[in-house]
């Protein structure tokens, strides 16, 4: 986003029509990277999401910079080699407690696939599977309310993954889900 020098000298005042089109492209694509190939960008994206609405000059050069450290910092895909059998997953989650402009609470989740070697705390290889970074959209009054909801999504959607990995593995080996 072009910021001319004397925009950039009034860091607080609000943006235009036209500056508020041209942040919404750009958070537009920034997410589409963020949510499908890019989780370290996700907290930095969410942040400028949630300001779009009441968007100052300064969040423009938050976008900027967004823009900037996607680029540098690329990313390479991989095949990671973790026979089927061997699978498991591991789930972190964490949230922070009133913080951004707006003080709402923040979480964060990460489910990676890896092996057996990690529970015994060894070295083995891991593979983001899915993210999240995203307001609390519910009232927490405290830092371990945040925590516990971070945990409860993070939970859902790791069981949902284990079920769909389950799945994928009866489908391959020919078998048939029964109903009871």
């Amino acid at each position: 986003l072009e910021v001319p020098k004397h925009r950039r000298n009034q860091p607080q005042s609000s943006i235009t029509a036209a500056e508020t089109t041209q942040l919404r492209s750009l958070v537009g694509a920034l997410q589409y990277a963020a949510v499908h190939t890019r989780p370290d960008l996700s907290a930095k994206v969410g942040e400028i999401q949630s300001c779009v609405p009441k968007a100052t000059v300064s969040d423009l050069i938050s976008a900027n910079k967004v823009l900037h450290e996607a680029k540098v910092n690329k990313v390479s895909l991989m095949t990671v080699p973790i026979a089927p059998s061997q699978v498991t997953f591991c789930a972190f989650s964490d949230a922070s407690f009133l913080s951004g402009k707006e003080k709402f609470a923040h979480q964060g989740g990460l489910i990676f696939a890896t092996t057996p070697e990690l529970l015994e705390n060894r070295k083995t290889v891991v593979a983001p599977v899915a993210w999240i970074s995203k307001k609390i959209h519910r009232v927490t009054r405290s830092p371990l309310g945040a925590e516990a909801i971070a945990l409860s999504g993070t939970v859902d959607r790791l069981l949902w993954i284990r079920l769909l990995w389950e799945w994928l593995q009866l489908k391959s080996n020919g078998e048939t889900l029964r109903k009871s």
